[in-house]
């Protein structure tokens, strides 16, 4: 067999997967396509500009201001995106108003404890605006209603 042919042959064999896969999905969306289709989910807002990252040979330096450095308890909430071994930066926003779904805060509660969950929902009361956060890992979203006083940041980096 000549070389264009086996090469003509490999590419019909891939057209032809990729169009049964494509058909497939159609006829049966919840199957997983190989890139995969997953649903949108909230992720956390872009907190850093692209100008305030500089890459260099020897380091990398954001330009935040008011950076604080975080530490985790070994609670495993947030896995998998983070567990106590990660290094986390965060800054306290200007205003209620900058925290949004998907984002990651940390707060304290009402006993002292602190809390680093995901926001998926904002609602207003009589009190005003109130999160409701949840550890990735967690099953329920946590009891209580977060407050803009009992803020401490919102993650704006992790690294590994």
């Amino acid at each position: 067999m000549k070389k264009i042919d086996l090469l003509l042959n490999s590419l019909l064999i891939v057209f032809v997967i990729t169009l049964s896969a494509l058909v497939l999905n159609l006829v049966n969306p919840s199957i997983d396509m190989p890139f995969g289709n997953a649903d949108e989910v909230d992720s956390p807002s872009d907190w850093i500009d692209e100008s305030q990252i500089n890459v260099y040979d020897s380091q990398v330096v954001l330009n935040i201001e008011n950076p604080r450095f975080v530490g985790f308890s070994d609670t495993n909430s947030m896995d998998p995106i983070f567990d106590v071994e990660a290094n986390v930066i965060e800054i306290l926003p200007e205003n209620i108003n900058d925290i949004n779904l998907g984002d990651i805060i940390s707060f304290e509660t009402e006993n002292n404890e602190v809390y680093i969950h995901r926001v998926v929902a904002k609602d207003y009361d009589d009190e005003g605006l109130y999160f409701i956060t949840k550890g990735d890992n967690n099953k329920n979203t946590d009891p209580i209603f977060v407050r803009w006083s009992q803020i401490i940041g919102v993650v704006v980096a992790i690294i590994y």
